[in-house]
């Protein structure tokens, strides 16, 4: 078993390998209690896969995945304060609403981020690291022991959470520094595929209130349509091309 391997990479050399009559982890297999740490990624095999591998490393704690969040919601229920390794893209990209979310509904569980490109408007405060998904298995063990037994400083983890989210060339002036939280918040969320009308209700505002959110971050970066927002948005590493 190559656990030099990203986690990708892995899944692709070692499904094959896995018997078809085998337990799965997610929220429709076994049925056990997750008890220590839930892979939730859109992607059935990866967390599965994961989580049989880490099962026996994390012994007795144990190892589960989910695939979406009622999925991670029904987990919770049964136990509080896991550690989630979650994929941004779990619902439809939109991984800070449901931090958010769930950490409203189950203050003590702890969320890492599972990313190469991270949203600056994701909630820094609700996360305890952001972990690459290019790395290998060995590497993301490493990583999950330090998360569990806690070794890392609160200093540190702000350090490795601002390396994450810092944009890849720090001497470029992002076009983007210029708009207002909200107005960012508006730009991503237009990137995404939102209506103005979907918009005031993730946000809580009024349709009125995001047309002039529009307009003004429309004409404070001079572009005037949908698709020169997904570029800028890409370029500035905001979402995943």
């Amino acid at each position: 078993m190559n656990t030099d391997l990203s986690p990708a990479e892995f899944v692709a050399v070692e499904l094959p390998q896995q018997s078809p009559s085998g337990c799965s982890t997610s929220d429709s297999g076994c049925g056990e209690q997750c008890t220590g740490i839930l892979f939730a990624d859109p992607l059935p095999a990866l967390g599965d896969l994961l989580a049989i591998h880490f099962r026996k490393a994390f012994s007795p704690r144990k190892v589960c995945s989910a695939d979406s969040i009622s999925a991670v919601r029904r987990r919770l229920q049964q136990k509080s304060n896991l550690l989630i390794v979650s994929s941004p893209h779990l619902i439809d990209g939109s991984f800070y609403d449901l931090l958010r979310t769930l950490k409203t509904e189950f203050p003590e569980a702890r969320f890492v981020l599972w990313g190469d490109r991270i949203s600056r408007l994701i909630p820094l405060n609700d996360i305890e690291a952001v972990i690459p998904r290019s790395i290998s298995v060995d590497q993301l063990e490493t990583r999950l022991r330090d998360l569990l037994s806690n070794s890392a400083s609160p200093e540190e983890r702000a350090v490795a959470l601002a390396e994450n989210l810092r944009p890849d060339d720090s001497t470029h002036q992002s076009a983007t520094s210029r708009l207002s939280k909200r107005q960012l918040e508006v730009l991503i969320l237009i990137t995404e595929g939102l209506t103005v009308r979907e918009i005031a209700y993730r946000m809580n505002l009024s349709a009125k209130s995001v047309d002039s959110l529009k307009y003004r971050l429309m004409k404070r970066l001079n572009i005037h349509d949908r698709v020169g927002l997904v570029r800028l948005a890409i370029r500035e590493g905001l979402i995943d091309p």
